[in-house]
């Protein structure tokens, strides 16, 4: 699967709420956290961290940007998450029989990449009885995204964790 970054950007109509990429942060955040719920009755409370930097852009700091993170302990970009994000149009959670998950478009993350010029995705999750790290470091220059797009290892973490960050507004 390959979601076509440009492609999406031209056909998904940018929200004119630029506050929009929170709502899509936190409401995803929800989402992973109650799939790993629902995978693992032992999950505790949901946790969710977000950061708003502000830094000037020149040297003389007459303009600025701000960069947001994102940090949740939900399921993670586990195999079946990843491939519904790098999928147009995906309809992943909608087949999700989990309560309090929302009907999704698959168009929320094309929020990110219509204001932001850098992505960067660090998930650690659990796959079987094996945790993994996947990131992804999206720069304006990249046309797609795909599965191997993403840098994958195993690792020795044991909770999951995933961080959303998006930096320099376009």
């Amino acid at each position: 699967m390959t979601l076509d970054v440009r492609g999406s950007l031209k056909n998904t109509k940018i929200n004119q709420n630029q506050f929009v990429v929170f709502d899509e942060l936190i409401s995803n955040a929800i989402d992973s956290f109650l799939i790993r719920a629902h995978e693992d009755p032992e999950a505790g409370d949901f946790e969710v961290i977000i950061l708003v930097e502000f830094f000037a852009r020149d040297l003389d700091g007459e303009s600025y940007d701000v960069r947001i993170s994102c940090t949740d302990n939900g399921a993670g970009l586990q195999d079946a998450q990843m491939k519904g994000f790098v999928t147009n149009d995906t309809s992943y959670k909608d087949d999700l029989s989990i309560e309090g998950i929302g009907k999704c478009k698959g168009s929320g993350r094309m929020q990110f990449f219509h204001y932001y010029t850098k992505v960067h995705i660090d998930s650690k999750y659990k796959q079987g009885e094996r945790f993994y790290r996947r990131t992804l470091n999206y720069t304006e220059t990249m046309k797609e995204i795909d599965e191997a797009s993403f840098d994958v290892g195993e690792i020795s973490q044991t909770i999951p964790t995933t961080t959303f960050v998006l930096d320099i507004i376009r």
